[in-house]
């Protein structure tokens, strides 16, 4: 999909939008092959590109729901250009996803044996 990017960019959106409406089921196989997030990347990147910043919110948004993390597919920069465009207040979180408790503990404060 991504060659279609600059000979026909119609035919790319047309195919990146049908691998991100699989069941969840279906879903699971497609992510052994892609990762969605890269499907989705390369969709707001287009939509982002010809300025159609609804749509890259709306995609945006999508990811959220999905719970996949923004970070590893789309930059800052890009987000906080999309937000602005549609009107909505840049928050660093977007980057981390929807959900980002790990669990995990990052201030901890124990004593260290020698």
């Amino acid at each position: 999909a991504r060659k279609l990017l600059k000979t026909d960019p119609n035919e790319m959106v047309k195919i990146c939008n049908g691998l991100l409406e699989y069941t969840p089921a279906e879903a699971a196989e497609v992510d052994s092959a892609i990762r969605v997030g890269d499907v989705f990347a390369l969709l707001i990147e287009y939509h982002q590109s010809v300025k159609q910043y609804d749509a890259a919110y709306t995609l945006i948004e999508k990811m959220n729901a999905r719970k996949i993390i923004l970070s590893p597919y789309l930059d800052q920069e890009m987000l906080n250009t999309i937000y602005r465009a549609v009107g909505k207040p840049i928050v660093n979180q977007r980057m981390r996803g929807a959900d980002d408790d790990d669990g995990i503990d990052e201030d901890i404060d124990e004593p260290v044996d020698d």
